[in-house]
């Protein structure tokens, strides 16, 4: 028999009276049993499926620690503990234990699954009995496994296609067509893959059911709550009730992601940016001085050997060009010396961290685009590999 675990008394009891989920319109077998005693769930169970949010995998593998007795463990949960910055696998194995792990992820909804529609999920593991046995009892006439010793990559893959699949939804939320939201996603897949080559994983896995197959799912399906989430706030409707009443692990895992990239020195641009328009917080900060009149264009950013350029450009004019410039980073160090400009032009390599630009020119110079909002970023993320956002304010050009 199976049975399942859930923390709230309601859920049980409706689900045993019932026999039915809503959430997926789904006919509960009798012989599956959902209970709130963990005790009871655990104990005598031959294999453990972790299917939490991801926020919550540390409590409940510390609970499930106290009856584990070398069950062989699934992970199907995604995303990054905040506190730790650690993969669930490595924050399941830190609670309970054991090496008796495998990650579970791919291009499946629930909803499909109990419809017996053709799919397929990646198993990863290190140890091989492991492998093994969980995808033996997952794989099917109609779920397809693909086994992999990849266990970072695949978490990387089911963590952060999340995060993308609310800028795919934002896209899709301002009426960008198609076209615009596979540009974005082939970008998406580019940035997933350098991460995972920057974390120790398989770069190859990105190829895989749980690398670019459900990052295609999650960023292009409305029945994705990330998607979802993004397509709301491309719309410009208000999100805090979806936010309150709904799972969204993007939301979660971004603020991970955020520091793990930070931590590690990792280029990340496209992260950084749904990171800004959610969580209003600029990538770098250009402050312009004296001004009296005049346009700042952002011309173009480009990856030369490994570092974005960023080249902004005045008028033509050159009395509307750059005077002085100084750049400082989040420390407040001066790094003026890695800037190239002259009346007209301004090149930089794009920072891994916060930096101000602090920027006097001839003339007064607005920003010529004074009424932007922050959905702008993932606009301007169509046209180009670079991420940028302007807000309402004259004077200064935040990207």
């Amino acid at each position: 028999s199976i049975k399942m675990w859930t923390n709230s008394n309601e859920e049980a009891n409706y689900l045993n009276a019932n026999r039915r989920s809503p959430k997926v319109n789904y006919d509960i077998p009798s012989d599956i049993i959902i209970s709130t005693n963990m005790k009871d769930v655990v104990s005598d169970s031959d294999v453990i499926i972790f299917a939490t949010p991801s926020e919550f995998a540390g409590s409940v593998s510390r609970e499930v620690s106290n009856y584990y007795n070398s069950q062989y463990i699934g992970i199907a949960s995604k995303g990054i503990d905040n506190k730790s910055l650690l993969c669930l696998s490595d924050v399941i194995k830190m609670n309970i234990n054991t090496d008796l792990i495998a990650v579970i992820s791919g291009c499946t909804f629930a909803s499909d699954m109990v419809r017996e529609s053709v799919l397929g999920l990646n198993v990863a593991s290190k140890n091989l009995d492991t492998l093994n046995v969980i995808s033996s009892i997952l794989e099917n006439d109609y779920l397809s496994v693909y086994k992999t010793n990849d266990v970072i990559g695949t978490e990387i893959c089911g963590a952060v296609k999340n995060i993308m699949a609310i800028g795919s939804g934002i896209i899709s939320g301002m009426g960008y067509p198609e076209s615009s939201s596979a540009m974005f996603m082939t970008l998406a897949t580019k940035e997933i893959a350098h991460l995972i080559k920057c974390l120790g994983g398989d770069v190859n896995t990105i190829f895989s059911f749980a690398g670019i197959g459900d990052l295609i799912l999650t960023c292009s399906s409305k029945e994705s709550r990330n998607f979802t989430l993004g397509n709301m706030i491309g719309k410009k409707i208000d999100t805090k009730d979806y936010i309150k009443n709904t799972t969204i692990e993007g939301l979660y895992t971004l603020k991970a992601i955020v520091n793990i990239k930070k931590k590690n020195n990792i280029n990340m641009p496209i992260t950084m940016m749904i990171n800004s328009v959610i969580n209003d917080a600029p990538i770098l900060k250009i402050s312009i001085k004296n001004s009296t009149g005049g346009v700042v264009n952002i011309n173009k950013i480009e990856n030369i050997n490994g570092k974005d350029i960023v080249t902004l450009s005045s008028k033509s004019n050159a009395k509307y060009g750059f005077d002085s410039l100084v750049i400082k980073d989040s420390n407040g160090k001066d790094i003026t010396k890695k800037v190239n400009f002259n009346k007209t032009n301004m090149t930089f390599e794009m920072p891994s961290n916060d930096v101000i630009i602090e920027s006097t020119f001839i003339n007064n110079v607005k920003t010529g685009v004074n009424d932007f909002t922050t959905l702008l970023a993932i606009t301007m993320l169509i046209f180009g590999v670079g991420l940028y956002i302007v807000r309402k304010n004259v004077n200064s050009l935040e990207i």
